[in-house]
């Protein structure tokens, strides 16, 4: 498993969610806070049956953000400053166990995106199979992506 950087901060615990046995990461549960910043944040992975939430960080995920029907998540483009301001995700279409990179859509942003610079997090074609980043009790400061190697 390898881990991407993280946009945002590093202020708060640092977390790494990722599902046993590995699964693909769908989407995430979130929470914006009053400031417009991301308040909270838990994956969601594709189970055999359905979607599976991961744990929590941060404030209690509210809103759901996951791929259509036989998309995962490919990557994200994220924008922090000394927390995680905004963020949103790249679907991919899934093929059996294959991505398939050239049939992909992006979602709208989540959060404030006016502050900190966009950076593009692409799994380049690696599974993605959770979310690594740091969170106090009342926001995410950091967020990343976690891949398959």
């Amino acid at each position: 498993m390898a881990k991407s950087l993280y946009a945002g901060g590093r202020g708060g615990a640092e977390f790494e969610h990722a599902s046993t046995p590995r699964k693909f990461l769908r989407g995430v549960k979130y929470t914006v806070s009053a400031s417009g910043c991301i308040g909270g944040i838990r994956p969601v992975f594709q189970g055999p049956t359905g979607d599976v939430d991961g744990a929590n960080s941060g404030q209690t995920g509210k809103e759901t953000l996951v791929g259509r029907p036989g998309y995962v998540v490919g990557g994200m483009i994220a924008r922090g400053t000394d927390r995680l301001n905004a963020f949103k995700l790249i679907f991919v279409k899934l093929a059996g166990n294959r991505l398939v990179m050239s049939d992909r859509y992006e979602s709208d942003w989540i959060g404030d995106k006016t502050g900190g610079q966009a950076t593009k997090f692409d799994g380049k074609g690696k599974s993605i199979i959770g979310i690594v980043g740091t969170a106090t009790e009342t926001e995410c400061r950091g967020l990343g992506l976690l891949f398959e190697e």
